[in-house]
């Protein structure tokens, strides 16, 4: 009798460490993924056919990526862009997805406070 509850509890033991080593090995793929995303969204502005001047684009994270300045730097301004980097499956958040319905509305507007 106790032979099968020894056999019982290792089994379960090596079912328990085997998800869990699989667990970690998804989360290791997740965080490797979620890195090397931000470091490629850094170094987009430097790539060879990119069509933006990296001196024009200032860098958010959130709740875009970028905001660009287009021509600002040659003081010929021409437009300016909101700009969100993503790579792979990934897709926009709910936030940034109503930030682009907002900005495709045309719902933006200038202030000036003075003090």
């Amino acid at each position: 009798m106790i032979e099968y509850l020894i056999i019982i509890i290792l089994i379960f033991l090596v079912t328990y460490f085997y998800l869990q080593k699989k667990r970690m090995e998804k989360r290791i793929k997740l965080s490797a993924r979620i890195i090397s995303g931000k470091t490629i969204e850094k170094l987009l502005p430097f790539f060879k056919d990119f069509k933006y001047d990296p001196h024009d684009m200032r860098f958010m994270g959130e709740p875009i990526d970028y905001i660009i300045f287009d021509g600002y730097s040659k003081k010929k301004l021409k437009q300016v862009v909101f700009l969100e980097v993503k790579s792979g499956k990934s897709k926009l958040t709910k936030e940034q997805s109503e930030l682009k319905k907002i900005i495709k509305k045309k719902k933006v507007k200038w202030e000036e406070v003075k003090v």
